[in-house]
């Protein structure tokens, strides 16, 4: 896409494929409000919740099946095309991708990503990134820096000049949960989110939230100046109807004081936890639009960031990517894909009726047995005081005496049908073998299954359908991956492999361009970790791995630890070798 030179056509242009990717917004929310009604209480309508809300328990056990935060490993792998000397480092180098993806909770983000991608058909991870002041090279003289000073790399600006003595260096990862109503695109008919020419996203900030992003900006003072005239000038009607977009953008019920105008409260206890916001943080909340658009002439996106109105703050006068460049600081999480239309399809589109015929089943149910246990009564040929006759009735050894000789109680207590429960059982395993979870996929037995390996069988068969989408998710968290990597080449600094060897020291820009990320080993869906961890000890008995690769298939606690005593362990052995070399003959019969 051409982007006007001018900062002012900039932002008209910039206005109007806002509004282009946000097209059906307004549409999406309200299927998303409904979706979400549906996972938390089993109903549309979320003040009459279902006694038995099959679905929720659905997302939760399905999420856990497709993808495990704390399983997950990436293994980074090189071309034929890349130094031999980098083959060597990928297992050093998957584990350090893995440990920082863990230890900044990326892992917990994309798995949170996973489980709101079920109700709501997709779901993003934004990339954020922590970085910390460090000391240049050029003003460093420990030993790893000096090997920065022997002219491997120097940090230089836009310029070529060498940087100040501090700069910004990468220090962790600071993973965001984006929810599919704020975000926008420009074309939904196309799948992927790569290929999109530009990616929109609309977040709710307040004023001082706004200040405190501008405190190093050039303009960030005049740019602070239009904004807060600009909230100076809105009638009620506006600061109402930006109230109303925080709650239908959040999706989230949001409860207001009853000071504020224009909105209503919603009960969070019929629906779940709800954020409270007072009138005055309401009034400061201004909207940040940032668009990530394929710029044509630069090769790469550019980010252009406004609040709303018209108040530009960047991609005026410098155009660039303000994340890493060649990429964008989202993942698509999406379980579910619908081939021509960008935001899937929620895994409650199939279940929803059913969920609704199970609950109506058991709400009568339990409707006949409470009228049984407390049955109206017709009192027939009886005449003075009806509520103490009912008292009587409704007491514990209540005693009534009359002197009608025709008199008559009758109780009208509905029978219950006698295949009530048979039908309400029918249902629930229809919904579950909709769902995909058999009995034999819920730990539970199966007829006629006598033997452990036939139940293993029964139940890879039965899974299908959830490792295809489980594979999905781990081509998704393989792209997480990707992308953190590429962010730690392009921020980290730090020298690697100093203490062994300063010739083969190495930094992450200087990975060859011929390599992918990719999941090891099914790693992060549980679907596929009984298989894996099966196929490691079978290749373990016939030899083909070593024990140190043994523990580096099947993960298991403490294995650095591990490795580390497995590593003295045959440093001691091989000593004890080279001391008594008549130890590998002992016990050999002589021909």
């Amino acid at each position: 896409m051409l982007l006007p030179k001018d900062s002012k056509e900039l932002l008209d242009r910039a206005l109007e494929l806002k509004e282009q990717c946000f097209a059906s917004q307004q549409q999406r929310v309200q299927a998303y409000q409904i979706w979400k009604n549906y996972l938390l209480t089993g109903s549309a309508d979320p003040g009459a919740p279902s006694l038995w809300n099959k679905l929720g328990a659905h997302a939760d056990r399905l999420h856990s099946s497709l993808f495990s935060p704390a399983e997950c490993r990436f293994m980074i792998e090189f071309g034929q095309r890349a130094d031999r000397a980098w083959h060597k480092r990928q297992l050093a180098l998957s584990r350090h991708l893995s440990k920082e993806f863990h230890a900044s909770d990326v892992d917990l983000a994309f798995g949170e990503a996973v489980f709101w991608s079920l109700p709501y058909g997709a779901a993003f991870t934004k990339l954020g990134v922590k970085t910390a002041l460090q000391t240049t090279p050029e003003a460093d003289t420990t030993e790893q820096r000096s090997w920065w000073r022997r002219g491997k790399r120097r940090p230089t600006n836009g310029k070529g000049l060498v940087v100040d003595e501090q700069r910004q260096v990468f220090d962790s990862f600071d993973p965001y949960v984006v929810m599919p109503h704020s975000m926008g695109v420009l074309n939904e008919a196309v799948n992927g989110l790569d290929r999109q020419e530009c990616i929109a996203q609309r977040i709710p900030i307040t004023r001082f939230e706004l200040a405190r992003r501008l405190r190093y900006h050039p303009d960030g003072l005049d740019i602070m100046e239009r904004v807060s005239q600009s909230m100076n000038t809105r009638t009620s009607d506006e600061t109402d109807g930006y109230a109303q977009q925080v709650i239908i953008g959040g999706v989230a019920p949001i409860a207001l004081n009853a000071t504020s105008t224009g909105t209503s409260s919603t009960n969070p206890f019929m629906y779940g936890p709800a954020a409270t916001l007072s009138p005055k943080v309401l009034a400061n909340i201004v909207w940040l639009n940032e668009l990530w658009i394929i710029d044509d002439e630069r090769g790469d996106y550019t980010t252009i960031q406004y609040v709303e109105p018209d108040v530009l703050i960047e991609g005026g006068l410098i155009r660039r990517n303000i994340f890493v460049p060649g990429h964008h600081p989202y993942t698509l999480v999406q379980p579910n894909e619908m081939n021509g239309y960008f935001w899937g399809r929620s895994e409650f589109a199939d279940l929803f009726n059913l969920q609704n015929q199970i609950s109506d089943r058991l709400a009568d149910i339990m409707r006949i047995e409470s009228l049984q246990a407390a049955p109206p009564h017709a009192a027939m040929g009886f005449t003075g005081d009806v509520s103490a006759m009912k008292t009587a009735l409704r007491s514990r050894n209540g005693l009534m005496v009359s002197d009608m000789p025709s008199g008559k109680f009758e109780s009208l207590a509905p029978e219950m049908p006698k295949d009530a429960y048979q039908n309400l059982q029918q249902l629930e395993k229809m919904f579950d073998e909709l769902a995909g979870f058999p009995p034999i996929m819920m730990g539970q037995g199966e007829e006629g299954v006598r033997a452990g390996t036939h139940a293993q069988s029964l139940g890879r068969n039965a899974s299908a359908r959830i490792r295809d989408r489980a594979l999905n998710v781990e081509r998704q968290a393989g792209s997480q991956g990707t992308l953190c990597f590429d962010v730690m080449a392009a921020k980290d600094p730090t020298a690697y492999g100093l203490e062994e060897n300063a010739e083969d020291a190495f930094i992450l820009a200087d990975v060859p361009a011929d390599h992918g990320v990719t999941v090891d080993s099914h790693s992060s869906s549980p679907a596929f970790t009984e298989d894996s961890k099966n196929l490691a000890f079978q290749l373990n008995r016939a030899g083909a791995v070593t024990p140190k690769g043994l523990l580096l298939m099947t993960n298991p606690p403490m294995v650095d630890q591990l490795l580390t005593m497995l590593d003295e362990k045959e440093q001691k052995e091989a000593q004890l070798i080279a001391q008594h070399p008549e130890l590998l003959t002992k016990g050999k019969r002589k021909k």
